[in-house]
């Protein structure tokens, strides 16, 4: 999920890399910052609570897989995003979510935020770009993603389509309105990492 259509310049220098379990207290802290800054007038506050409380920030079993990332100017997160292929825990908790936003063995975008102070200012943008570079040198060319209402426009000018709009009733009978996406990814390279596995930007 996505909370920010990303639009303006990218701040100087950006280093992304791969994120690592000891970055998780940093990265909660960010990703709830941004679903309670970035969110309003978009959910109201007890949906937001609810989002945080049941959908919650990045799950470590991600982290572990290698394929999350990391934004970062001057030594602070900025943004994070990445994939996995793993259907996200918080449906099992959920009703009313169609079988095809279930699919598992599909590479789905997960956990994409960005810091407030850093939004639309192409943050998400590099996230998707190395992201969707990642998918692609795992063998895989098509992507989904469950995005929030903020990042649909994002997600739209990246070139992902609604599969179809999502009603989620959460256990406390919260609804969250949500889009399924997909995009078919080309097939030629793109961003590549340094030996050190880093992708510095703006430097």
């Amino acid at each position: 999920m996505a909370l920010q259509h990303d639009t303006g310049s990218l701040p100087s220098p950006f280093v992304i890399r791969r994120a690592v379990p000891r970055d998780l207290p940093s990265l909660r802290d960010m990703q709830r910052r941004s679903i309670r800054e970035l969110s309003l007038g978009f959910y109201d506050l007890h949906q937001v609570e609810a989002f945080l409380f049941y959908v919650g920030t990045v799950e470590e079993s991600i982290l572990h897989e290698r394929n999350y990332f990391v934004g970062e100017v001057g030594g602070w997160i900025a943004g994070s995003g990445g994939w996995s292929l793993n259907v996200p825990p918080y449906f099992d908790g959920a009703s009313k979510v169609p079988a095809v936003v279930r699919e598992p063995y599909i590479p789905r975008v997960r956990s994409l935020f960005v810091h407030p102070d850093w939004a639309r200012r192409g943050v998400a943008r590099r996230l998707m770009e190395v992201t969707e570079t990642s998918i692609r040198a795992n063998g895989h060319f098509e992507v989904a993603l469950d995005a929030t209402l903020p990042g649909v426009p994002l997600y739209e000018a990246l070139g992902y389509r609604s599969v179809m709009p999502v009603q989620v009733r959460l256990p406390d009978g919260t609804e969250l309105k949500f889009h399924h996406m997909r995009k078919l990814l080309p097939r030629h390279a793109g961003v590549a990492a340094n030996d050190s596995g880093t992708w510095q930007i703006g430097a």
